[in-house]
C-alpha cells in the first residue's frame, strides 16, 4: 500500500510538471519575437505573460516615424538592442547580456554657445520611481 501511494504521488507530480511546461511553451510561443527590426528574446517580452517580470516588459510603440519601436515603460526609455549571454563570444555578444537604450547624455563645454552643465533625466535601476 505504501509503495502504491508513493508511485501515485510521483506520477501525479510528473503529470503536473508536464502540464505546467506545456502551458509555458504555449504561452511563450504566441508571444511576438520582434518589435520593428529589434529581436525581443525572453526574459524580455511583449504582452502579458511573455516576460519574466514587469522590469522586462517591452511595449511596442508606433511613434511619429511610423516604425515600431521597443520601449521599456518602467524606465521610460527606448530599446535599441538586446543581446543575451553567448558562451561562444561571437562578435558583439559575450558571456554577459546587454541592453542598449536611448538616453540623454550629460555634457559640458562641447559647444561654443555656453559652458553651462546640461543634464538629461537620470536613469533609475533601483526599482523605485521618482516623482515627476
Amino acid at each position: 500500500m505504501k509503495c502504491a501511494l508513493l508511485l501515485w504521488s510521483h506520477l501525479s507530480l510528473l503529470l503536473v510538471l508536464i502540464l505546467v511546461s506545456a502551458d509555458l511553451t504555449a504561452s511563450t510561443s504566441s508571444c511576438p519575437s520582434h518589435c520593428g527590426n529589434i529581436s525581443i528574446p525572453y526574459p524580455f517580452g511583449i504582452g502579458k505573460g511573455c516576460y519574466l517580470n514587469e522590469w522586462f516588459a517591452i511595449q511596442c510603440n508606433n511613434f511619429t516615424s511610423g516604425e515600431l519601436v521597443p520601449y521599456l515603460p518602467k524606465i521610460n526609455k527606448e530599446v535599441v538592442k538586446i543581446f543575451l549571454p553567448d558562451p561562444e563570444y561571437s562578435g558583439e555578444r559575450s558571456i554577459y547580456g546587454s541592453l542598449g537604450i536611448k538616453t540623454n547624455i550629460t555634457s559640458m563645454g562641447c559647444s561654443n554657445s555656453s559652458d553651462q552643465l546640461k543634464f538629461g533625466d537620470p536613469l533609475n535601476f533601483t526599482g523605485t520611481t521618482r516623482p515627476p
